[in-house]
């Protein structure tokens, strides 16, 4: 393998502010542009432009003349247009494009509904018809439903509901499921659980946009290195091995059983129960702000949290040192004043899209472990957003309730915190708060801060732990790479108490079980896991970034595990996120690698298109030679707004399982 150059502080900051820059041309985060989209933006403002213009402007931005504007042609673009030289008058043009890209999102023709266990006869393709409450609605003849945006009677519900039959106007009365995502412009874009009338959630049930690239599923041509191909010896032996207490794959008798209780929720996961609705006039009319449910319309005085006031104390340092007129909270952050987080950004929303590459502010946070952790969880934004109850908007007095897991309790508790952030030059000193706004982040951190007493008892911290803190599960797990090449695992052991804060120092504990497995034993694990959509956070080995061009300063989260069958073997991939940097693996199979085009049954089979969202493909092989950490909690995670590689994976898992659980049936109210 070719020498990789790792890329520096400077290099990574630029290039994670390049990144931010072109999701905010990207609204739909499809890591492209393409002409006919380009053509409606070139529109959007009245101006009249013939088909000939728009091609000539997208022309000339498209240098590789692929048909879509990439990220590198971005970055080309963004630094040519540093040069001092005067801009021609179509130039400037699409200078304005790009600044009005946010409003737009790429038309989606048909939907699937997958894994709906309360209603069965949603699953299926669903085709786009007339707009309703200005959102498309989309809808299937037998057996009849349709998919809307509403709201039901005294808006006490709004977002996106599945029924037999839509009304003609005014309030929904009847429904199947409903999802509470008021900011979705589509229904592939919501990110919260789909739930029942009666709040009874779905984690499985996700709807997402039907693929319209053709893909060669005939090709069965490619050739791959000797090394990437494993002959698949040993499987039936692990599938059928039992180990005990460690049990990776359940007996047989068991195994459907088993799966299906991994999806029912734990004690504390829930949101308040408003199955009774009040009946209300239907007061709304298209146009008008839809409150959420709690949301009180007007202003109202700012909450002020006495237990965990802004302050020395809850940055966890001395008075002495907070009357200097800075406090240092770690090595390279100075906390130089406090600001409302409706305050640091023009639009601030609680959420929009939550996505992983948004959670990090400085690249050299000194908590960055428990923001890996997020922007792992993040992966998964339904849980993100259930986090935070029915809340789903900023509150009028920016007072809100945040679940977290802890370990001295074994339940969850909810952490009431105010939107007071320690801040640095205006911003966050830690989290970021994304470029349409988003704060989740922010108040994430501070819930945790506060149960741990201060933002200084964050400054240390394993993944492993932040995954639990997070997610709950009961423990979290370790796998560490051996000079052997071996595995060997460790999980945590909680020795705090179970009082209402933690002292971090003296309970968190990790204890080795003593289990090595080898790399195709880790395989069969991580396809598992994928499988259960566990959160997995993987760590780079520090000694060999210069060789593999990754960094061991945060963790890279696992999103997909492939098998492709090449040459009579089996080719095993993995597929990773970079939360925090537009930079990639360089390596066989990354975007750039030639590895694609001799091997196009990879590349039908995976779907591989290079796209600007920091995900990769690697080999098996590689990813155990270059990793040596996995982080994880065995906690199964709702798939609602995940992304296309988590989502397929699922959706291969209930082929695989054919699922037979139908769950509680409900009835449309």
């Amino acid at each position: 393998m070719a020498e990789v150059i790792a890329p520096s502080k400077d290099e990574l900051n630029e290039d994670f502010q390049l990144k931010q820059k072109f999701k905010e041309l990207d609204r739909n985060h499809n890591g492209m542009l393409e002409m006919e989209e380009f053509g409606e933006l070139l529109r959007q403002k009245g101006n009249e432009f013939s088909d000939d213009e728009v091609k000539l402007l997208f022309d000339s931005v498209d240098r590789n003349k692929t048909g879509r504007i990439m990220f590198d042609e971005f970055v080309d673009y963004i630094f040519s247009q540093r040069q001092p030289k005067k801009l021609t008058k179509k130039e400037r043009i699409a200078v304005e494009a790009r600044h009005a890209t946010s409003q737009m999102f790429s038309e989606v023709l048909q939907v699937d509904v997958h894994g709906c266990a309360f209603h069965p006869d949603l699953n299926g393709t669903f085709e786009q018809a007339e707009e309703f409450n200005g959102r498309p609605t989309f809808d299937r003849e037998y057996p009849r439903s349709v998919i809307f945006y509403g709201w039901t009677e005294g808006r006490r519900k709004v977002g996106w509901f599945a029924a037999k039959v839509r009304p003609q106007k005014g309030p929904v009365k009847r429904y199947k499921m409903f999802n509470p995502s008021p900011e979705a412009q589509c229904v592939n874009l919501c990110s919260s659980c789909w739930e029942t009338p009666a709040g009874e959630r779905d984690k499985r049930m996700v709807t997402s946009a039907v693929d319209r690239d053709l893909w060669d599923k005939e090709v069965t041509a490619g050739t791959c290195l000797e090394e990437e191909l494993w002959d698949g010896e040993g499987r039936q032996a692990e599938e059928e091995e039992d180990d005990g207490e460690w049990e990776v794959t359940p007996a047989a008798d068991d195994e459907e059983q088993c799966w299906e209780r991994e999806w029912w929720e734990e004690v504390g996961e829930g949101v308040e129960d408003f199955a009774s609705e009040d009946v209300g006039e239907d007061s709304y009319t298209h146009g008008d702000h839809v409150a959420d449910d709690g949301e009180e319309e007007g202003s109202a005085e700012p909450f002020e949290d006495e237990d965990f006031p802004p302050g020395p104390n809850a940055l966890g340092i001395s008075l002495a040192k907070a009357t200097q007129g800075v406090a240092e909270v770690g090595p390279h952050h100075l906390v130089d004043g406090w600001t409302r987080l409706t305050k640091v950004h023009e639009n601030p929303c609680l959420f929009k899209h939550i996505v992983p590459e948004d959670v990090l502010g400085q690249t050299d946070a000194v908590n960055r472990w428990f923001l890996c952790a997020c922007a792992t969880v993040a992966e998964y934004p339904a849980w993100i957003q259930s986090m935070f109850g029915r809340t789903t908007r900023l509150t009028p007095d920016g007072k809100y309730t945040v679940r977290l897991y802890h370990p001295g309790k074994k339940e969850f508790v909810k952490v009431v915190v105010d939107d007071c952030v320690p801040t640095k030059e205006g911003k966050p000193a830690f989290t970021g708060v994304t470029y349409e706004g988003e704060v989740w982040a922010s108040l994430i951190e501070k819930a945790f801060a506060k149960l741990c007493c201060s933002y200084k008892n964050m400054q240390w911290g394993s993944v492993a732990y932040g995954l639990l803190y997070l997610c709950g599960g009961g423990g979290a797990e370790s796998w560490a790479r051996t000079r052997s090449g071996r595995w060997k695992r460790s999980y945590t052991v909680w020795k705090g108490k179970a009082s209402d804060t933690i002292d971090r120092r003296r309970a968190e504990g990790v204890m080795a079980d003593g289990v090595e497995i080898d790399m195709d034993r880790l395989w069969a694990t991580l396809r598992e896991y994928m499988e259960f959509c566990y959160p997995v956070a993987c760590t780079p080995e520090k000694a060999k970034e210069d060789e593999s061009g990754l960094t061991s300063d945060w963790t890279y989260s696992l999103i997909a595990t492939r098998e492709v069958q090449v040459q009579n073997k089996i080719l095993r991939m993995v597929r990773l996120r970079n939360p925090f940097s537009a930079t990639e693996w360089s390596g066989r199979w990354g975007d750039k690698s030639q590895a694609w085009e001799e091997c196009p049954i990879a590349m039908n089979q995976l779907k591989f298109t290079p796209k600007a969202d920091a995900t990769f493909w690697m080999a098996f092989s590689d990813f155990a030679k270059y990793f040596e950490t996995i982080d994880l909690v065995r906690k199964s995670l709702p798939v609602q707004g995940c992304r296309d590689a988590i989502i397929d994976t699922l959706k291969r898992t209930l082929m695989k399982r054919e699922v037979s659980w139908w769950g509680k049936r409900t009835e449309e109210e």
